[in-house]
């Protein structure tokens, strides 16, 4: 018979503090009962707060696993964002870049054909100053 102790008992050669439970014999106990010295422990709401505690346990457990894969998912997207943020900086960097250069390009070529147009301008005008000249 499963019981708990209301008082100090020496059972089975040890003392027994009240709250403590503690199995005896079925005369044993009814006697203890009897005697207020302990009561019987249902095993039905035993068994109960057992599995009540478990759920318990196992619920908690779950919401820490969860928040903790939360966690992990919001710091990841973190890091998504952040190299997505990153390429795309990198990306306008290289569009300038070439933008730039393209820029630079195209001014260079200008600047070669209004050379090449001034100087052919100049020749032609000696040219002509020559042939007057000589005439």
């Amino acid at each position: 018979m499963k019981l708990k102790a209301l008082k100090p008992l020496y059972i089975g050669g040890a003392v027994v503090d009240p709250g403590k439970t503690f199995d005896t014999t079925d005369v044993h106990g009814k006697q203890l009962v009897k005697k207020d010295y302990a009561e019987v422990i249902d095993a039905k709401a035993e068994k109960a707060a057992a599995d009540k505690a478990a759920a318990d346990q196992a619920a908690a457990e779950k919401a820490t696993a969860d928040k903790a894969a939360a966690d992990q998912a919001a710091a990841e997207k973190v890091a998504a964002d952040k190299a997505a943020a990153d390429k795309a900086a990198a990306d306008q960097a290289a569009a300038d870049k070439a933008a730039a250069d393209k820029a630079a390009a195209d001014q260079a070529a200008a600047d070669k054909a209004a050379a090449e147009k001034a100087a052919a301008d100049q020749a032609t005008a000696d040219k002509s100053t020559a042939g007057k000249a000589a005439k």
